[in-house]
């Protein structure tokens, strides 16, 4: 509710105090930077707003339905609380899918990781598997059809001001998709 702060006394009700309580009451043990593997999280990505309205946005990731159900959950438990604490505010929580854990379609058809395997071997490297804990690319296509597992790209310091790749994983990332591309054509 928005009011002149010189008469705001009983009347105003600040959105962007609100949406930092909201921030302020995250659980700190499920945020990215606190946690690893295959853990879920919790991330806030966007903050906008004036004193009379406010827009937050998140990301919410787990490797499990019930987990991703779970994180929906404390956030409509920590909306809930917020609004008993302050009756006249008013709060709108919406979730919208991005996309499943590629596992779930992957599963369904281990060709195309043995063959990613297979051509990282090819490749002269030692494959292996840890989870993706962000978004990727290969999400989106593998649940619209098209099983696309993550292959390395050789990255370091990701999405920070010092990201960077040498060449010869560039190149090692290019001799395993030739290999795949290779292995696809005989086996598949």
């Amino acid at each position: 509710i928005a009011s002149h702060p010189g008469s705001a006394k009983g009347v105003m009700i600040n959105a962007l105090k609100l949406a930092s309580a909201l921030i302020n009451a995250l659980p700190k043990e499920i945020s990215p930077e606190h946690t690893e593997g295959r853990d879920g999280f919790i991330h806030p990505t966007d903050y906008k707003g004036t004193s009379e309205k406010a827009v937050l946005k998140f990301i919410l990731r787990d490797f499990e339905l019930d987990g991703l159900e779970a994180k929906r959950e404390t956030l409509r438990q920590i909306v809930k609380n917020l609004q008993d604490q302050e009756p006249l505010a008013k709060w709108k929580i919406t979730f919208h899918s991005q996309y499943r854990n590629m596992r779930y379609y992957l599963d369904k058809d281990p060709f195309v990781i043995e063959a990613a395997k297979k051509a990282v071997s090819k490749a002269g490297l030692v494959p292996f598997s840890e989870p993706v804990r962000g978004g990727t690319d290969g999400a989106h296509l593998t649940e619209r059809g098209l099983p696309t597992p993550n292959i390395f790209t050789g990255f370091h310091n990701i999405h920070s001001e010092k990201e960077w790749i040498c060449l010869q994983d560039m190149e090692n990332s290019v001799k395993t998709l030739i290999h795949l591309a290779e292995i696809w054509e005989q086996e598949a």
